[in-house]
């Protein structure tokens, strides 16, 4: 079925599905994901943004969220949204993360992040995104010596060194759970940007892309040097696109305050 600019088929359907599985509702079910996000700012910039058409098939596998995925080569998205719908047949439960930590796994905001990615392979950036980038020493001030004699395991499972160190791997990573962010952010206006319970927050937003864990001190992120740098290469490579999500409504807004101390105008 056609749909804006997504062409959307209910098959093959997942591999290890034990179920039942009905196309139809696969794909009125994409379709209703899809018009959360357009209605959204933040949202209908990035589907706007999509150079061409993008087909739409089910996730290959029930039993993990990690085949929702955009390939750039096929045009071809693998999304579900059932998997991330509590109530839903198809709900996946993460039973080894806790609630708070499963951040950014809801349907819409995982269609918002894949998008991103598929809008920018097909403006022609697949390869900048897809080049390696540093892990983000996010907050330097937190100290780590009690991991002095730890594991490796130890280590990367410690909650301080997770909230220290946020992993990425790639500039499409980066770009993109800024972006997811900010379109969750704009989502619960005035809920998301504090973090933390000694701060009062009550919607937490995406540490980075290797996790659903809840970043710790968003306001700080933006000060970090490799945050920076992205956004400045993204405004550079897509500056309209990039000046209208820094208009973005809600208070997590990486972009908006990279822009303001350069002093640029926002677009209209």
């Amino acid at each position: 079925m056609k749909h804006l600019k997504f062409d959307i088929e209910g098959t093959p359907k997942p591999v290890d599905l034990t179920g039942s599985w009905n196309e139809e509702s696969y794909v009125n079910a994409v379709i209703r994901q899809i018009d959360i996000v357009n209605k959204s700012y933040t949202g209908g910039l990035v589907i706007g943004a999509l150079n061409g058409e993008i087909d739409i098939r089910p996730e290959p596998s029930v039993s993990t969220l990690e085949t929702c995925a955009y390939h750039h080569a096929s045009r071809t998205l693998n999304y579900t949204p059932g998997l991330r719908i509590k109530g839903n047949p198809l709900y996946l439960e993460l039973r080894h993360i806790s609630f708070i930590q499963r951040v950014g796994a809801e349907a819409d905001n995982t269609l918002v992040h894949e998008l991103w990615h598929a809008q920018r392979a097909s403006n022609g950036f697949a390869t900048f995104d897809l080049s390696f980038v540093d892990d983000i020493d996010h907050l330097p001030w937190l100290n780590l010596d009690h991991l002095e004699n730890a594991t490796d395991a130890e280590i990367r499972a410690d909650p301080d060194f997770q909230d220290r160190f946020l992993e990425f791997n790639k500039h499409g990573d980066v770009s993109s759970i800024l972006v997811e962010n900010i379109y969750a952010s704009e989502k619960h206006p005035g809920g998301s940007y504090l973090s933390g319970p000694q701060r009062g927050m009550w919607y937490p937003i995406r540490a980075d892309h290797e996790s659903y864990r809840a970043l710790r001190d968003p306001g700080a992120l933006s000060k970090r040097r490799v945050i920076k740098q992205e956004i400045a290469s993204l405004l550079e490579q897509q500056e309209n696109l990039v000046m209208r999500l820094a208009m973005a409504p809600g208070d997590f807004n990486p972009f908006h305050e990279f822009i303001d101390a350069l002093g640029k105008p926002k677009s209209g």
